[in-house]
């Protein structure tokens, strides 16, 4: 199942020739966003470097020490990744009435890489986002994200969306549904490492056969030597 790359039919202004309300909006939702990134931001988060297995609901390791970005930080941020998406993507265009429904997904995923994931495309059960990283250090500026996908047909590539996105500290899982009943599609997680996502485990389904998600086939899923090595050693797929 590939990820649709966008419709060169939809809209994508500038953000100076948007009204100003479009613009003040994503400010207003990375304030009111950011506000609980930043009230979760304790000692309990997560370590980037460690190798997570798929999908574990288990207690976060020692957070990165720095201090908190501020909302109005954060909301600078948003509106330089806010620019780059309108720029650059073939989203659909923010200010519809449709996709002012769906806010940015906010994630501190290090001391200094801070996740945000833009409502591109949505639809009756899949929405789909397109992910940037902004790196507030030495480095500084906004890189767009590409992931791993899969088809049955193609085998292996790339792409700059993901589907159904959930953030849990540095893990991202992504599920595409094929349809409504969620029996076919893909179903991928990834860790944050350093400074790039690895994909963990990637699974996908097709045709539809009413098969729930849990059993899908697995096409790919790292593995590691020993049963808990610590995060700087190198996996293998399998």
């Amino acid at each position: 199942m590939q990820a649709a790359a966008g419709n060169p039919g939809w809209s994508c202004r500038p953000v100076a020739d948007m009204a100003p309300n479009a613009r003040s909006q994503y400010g207003r939702i990375a304030a009111l966003t950011v506000a609980i990134v930043l009230s979760a931001q304790t000692p309990a988060m997560a370590q980037t470097g460690d190798a997570a297995q798929p999908l574990p609901r288990t207690a976060p390791r020692t957070a990165p020490q720095t201090a908190p970005r501020t909302v109005e930080e954060t909301a600078a941020d948003l509106q330089l990744v806010f620019d780059r998406h309108v720029a650059e993507s073939r989203c659909e265009d923010p200010d519809s009435v449709w996709m002012r429904h769906f806010a940015p997904v906010i994630a501190q995923l290090s001391k200094t890489a801070i996740l945000y994931a833009i409502p591109c495309t949505a639809g009756a059960y899949n929405i789909a986002y397109r992910l940037y990283m902004r790196e507030t250090g030495e480095i500084g500026g906004v890189e767009t994200l590409y992931f791993a996908t899969w088809s049955g047909d193609y085998g292996w590539g790339g792409t700059d969306l993901l589907f159904n996105i959930n953030v849990d500290g540095p893990r991202l899982s992504a599920l595409y549904k094929g349809r409504g009943l969620g029996d076919c599609g893909t179903n991928a997680q990834w860790v944050w490492r350093d400074y790039a996502f690895r994909l963990v485990r990637y699974a996908a389904q097709d045709p539809c056969e009413g098969i729930p998600t849990e059993n899908w086939p697995v096409i790919f899923e790292y593995s590691r030597d020993g049963n808990e090595p610590d995060g700087n050693q190198t996996g293998s797929a399998q």
